[in-house]
């Protein structure tokens, strides 16, 4: 799940103030990511350029960085860099069936284990492409069932890379939407994970 802010921006001066709410280029603007902050500071720039003429582009970073709340461009871009906001917990079995499919098959890496005794159920971290998943075998965590959304930056990618796969013969195929190109993947634990990107 990605992080959705829309930009409203403030200054010490009302005269910016009234500038920068005024125009219709950045207000509202949707940021899910430091590219879409980027495309918005250039945005603000350029719509800047005649009431404000001689800004530049850090000084639009800037104010783009402290309309999303933020105290400077570095600090927004070391949180955004700091993980996830949202890490899915999907429930998983005893064997070695999580790890052919999310490992083998799916292509993650297992970034941490844990178990509080030797024969107790496995909690793990997964992650991949900037994907990240808590995989649980305790029974109390998450229900088998659960349907999660991804968002890849190739999904087509993705899709040939399993059909390619000798480890499931699993025929998954693309659905074209007008929001986006989607890929759902069911686990041999009746998740299912769809992978998705958007139409830009």
């Amino acid at each position: 799940m990605e992080r959705q802010t829309r930009l409203t921006f403030d200054t010490d001066s009302p005269e910016q103030r009234r500038n920068l709410s005024g125009h219709e280029s950045v207000k509202g603007y949707l940021v899910t990511s430091i590219k879409d902050a980027k495309a918005a500071a250039r945005r603000l720039r350029t719509a800047l350029s005649t009431e404000l003429p001689g800004i530049s582009h850090s000084k639009a970073l800037e104010l783009t960085a402290a309309a999303l709340g933020y105290k400077n461009w570095n600090t927004f871009v070391a949180s955004e860099d700091s993980g996830p906001v949202v890490v899915p917990v999907i429930r998983t079995f005893p064997g070695p069936e999580a790890s052919r499919f999310y490992l083998d098959f799916l292509g993650f890496s297992v970034d941490w284990e844990h178990r509080f005794e030797p024969t107790l159920p496995l909690y793990r971290q997964v992650s991949r492409d900037g994907i990240v998943l808590h995989l649980s075998e305790h029974h109390g965590d998450a229900t088998p069932g659960c349907a999660v959304r991804l968002r890849v930056a190739d999904v087509v990618a993705l899709q040939r890379h399993l059909l390619n796969s000798e480890i499931y013969p699993l025929r998954v195929g693309l659905d074209t939407q007008e929001w986006g190109v989607e890929l759902s993947v069911p686990d041999p634990f009746g998740n299912t994970l769809t992978f998705h990107t958007p139409r830009l």
